[in-house]
């Protein structure tokens, strides 16, 4: 599993503040948790990757990742990080967050579906995209 993103990719989309606060799980302190950001860049990634298994293109995304691939993965890990915190909506609409995850999880699925295109390599068809078991 290869990294796509960056913080900063989060903070672009979620701001710096905001990531900050919700990488930590002590609310006494400001700085970031730059563990709890890597285990949510991490876990972002691996969530992309997932969908796109076993489909068109070779995983892991390799060369010049898309800015459509980075662009999941920092909305995915900067969700990751405010959910996991514990953090809950009290407003009528629940988690604000919740429409944004299931846009991205919409718009992965129209490429996995061959509806779009990414810009990444595609799969050759010789060696598998997933774990298998000979038997």
């Amino acid at each position: 599993m290869g990294s796509y993103i960056a913080q900063s990719d989060i903070e672009n989309i979620f701001g710096t503040d905001n990531v900050a606060k919700w990488s930590q799980l002590d609310n006494d302190l400001a700085t970031a948790d730059t563990s709890r950001i890597a285990l949510a860049i991490t876990y972002a990634g691996e969530t992309v990757e997932d969908k796109f298994r076993n489909s068109r293109y070779a995983i892991p995304f390799t060369g010049t990742i898309s800015q459509k691939i980075k662009e999941w993965c920092a909305k995915i890990a900067g969700i990751w990080l405010y959910s996991n915190r514990g953090m809950r909506d009290t407003n009528a609409e629940g988690n604000k967050f919740q429409d944004m995850k299931e846009n991205v999880e919409k718009e992965m699925d129209l490429y996995v579906a061959g509806v779009r295109r990414l810009d990444a390599e595609k799969h050759d068809g010789s060696a598998p995209t997933s774990p298998f078991v000979v038997g």
